[in-house]
């Protein structure tokens, strides 16, 4: 994967969000459209199916669900072992399976083969998915993409939730959820057919921790709306150097050559990452991961890695890691979200002021995260 000016660890829009929210507050033509596109999906299924002991999991997802995703594919692949079992995915997805997985066939899909917004699958892309011939499939992307992708599979069994629109398409079909955890999305699909206990052993990831090793530090996220700020982190980062290994890292291109220069007169290490594997590769040597609501997040707490969250227009009831190597702060406003995903301003994409994060200071933070690593233990540099 190519460094671009893009942040290329993420997808940059919620295509599932902006459909439903559009028919949610347009309920005549949804209700009307609900009946045509059903009975076009009834048309569709009407075909010989599939006996290929195949199954097929569509995770066209961004990094953090994708991470989510895994301990519902973890059953799957233990339900499923006689099954040659094909994960069909975007190209940033396919290093995070093969961290967990070494028995499945992994396919990358570009989102090019999405037309209308990226939400409506080619031709192209159907017929290449249809020569899998899956007997079976499980929809994790759960959205208008991986639905316009599967509606003319000649799979005898197509598991999945979704919008109500695309009811038909599916043999098992389920509401989405509006509950946390992110996790739970993929675990109820799976439970539509499969029959598991939702343990804390599910959720838990293992631990890895190197107490000797360096704080890693990622300032960005998936927009902006849902980041400290680079300035803030620097400042934290400058605060935590004198007695800690602190170590920046960041997407090639998202620092400006004077910040670059700035971060490296105060003697903090800064590390550019290039791909997925570049950015696995130095998770995996630190001792604690500090961030936004990121994908790069989710992904150190999959290595292993205690965790600092810095939460502002999204909620952590939704994502935050399991277990209690991880942690996170949050001021807390009265716009700030209560049982909802994010916050009334679409997790700050519409909001003015941003003051969830602006008005946390690097102090506030610096003793928060001061205690964290004390719980974890985490070793200070010799002297």
């Amino acid at each position: 994967m190519s460094a671009i000016k893009e942040r290329y660890y993420f997808e940059d829009k919620d295509y599932r969000f902006k459909f439903s929210f559009f028919f949610a507050n347009n309920k005549l033509p949804g209700v009307l459209l609900q009946l045509i596109l059903n009975l076009i999906w009834k048309v569709a299924r009407l075909k010989k199916k599939n006996d290929s002991k195949t199954l097929a999991v569509i995770s066209l997802l961004r990094i953090g669900d994708t991470v989510f995703s895994i301990p519902a594919l973890r059953i799957l692949v233990n339900n499923y072992s006689e099954y040659v079992i094909n994960v069909f995915c975007f190209p940033e997805s396919k290093p995070i399976y093969a961290l967990q997985f070494n028995n499945i066939n992994i396919h990358t899909i570009e989102r090019s083969e999405f037309s209308f917004g990226r939400r409506i699958a080619s031709s192209r892309i159907r017929k290449t998915f249809n020569k899998t011939k899956p007997e079976i499939i499980f929809d994790f992307t759960c959205s208008v993409i991986s639905a316009t992708l599967i509606f003319r599979s000649g799979a005898k069994k197509i598991v999945g939730c979704n919008s109500r629109y695309f009811k038909s398409v599916y043999s098992s079909f389920g509401p989405l959820r509006t509950a946390p955890h992110f996790m739970d999305i993929y675990l109820d699909v799976v439970s539509l057919t499969e029959r598991f206990e939702r343990s804390s052993e599910i959720y838990n990831f293992p631990v890895d921790i190197k107490p000797d090793k360096k704080i890693l530090i990622h300032p960005f996220a998936i927009r902006k709306a849902k980041e400290w700020g680079l300035k803030k982190f620097i400042e934290l980062a400058a605060s935590l150097n004198d007695e800690f290994e602190v170590e920046i890292i960041s997407p090639d291109d998202f620092i400006p050559p004077d910040v670059t220069d700035e971060i490296r007169r105060l003697n903090i290490k800064l590390t550019f990452t290039r791909t997925m594997d570049d950015l696995i590769s130095v998770i995996r040597d630190c001792s604690v991961f500090i961030s936004n609501d990121s994908g790069p997040t989710y992904i150190a707490a999959l290595l292993g890695k205690p965790t600092f969250t810095i939460y502002g227009p999204t909620n952590p009831k939704y994502s935050l890691p399991f277990g209690e190597n991880h942690s996170y702060y949050q001021k807390r406003l009265i716009c700030s979200a209560k049982d909802e995903k994010v916050c009334f301003t679409l997790g700050g994409i519409y909001c003015p002021t941003h003051d969830c994060l602006n008005l946390v200071s690097s102090d506030e933070v610096k003793s928060a995260v001061l205690e964290f690593l004390n719980k974890q233990n985490i070793q200070k540099k010799k002297l």
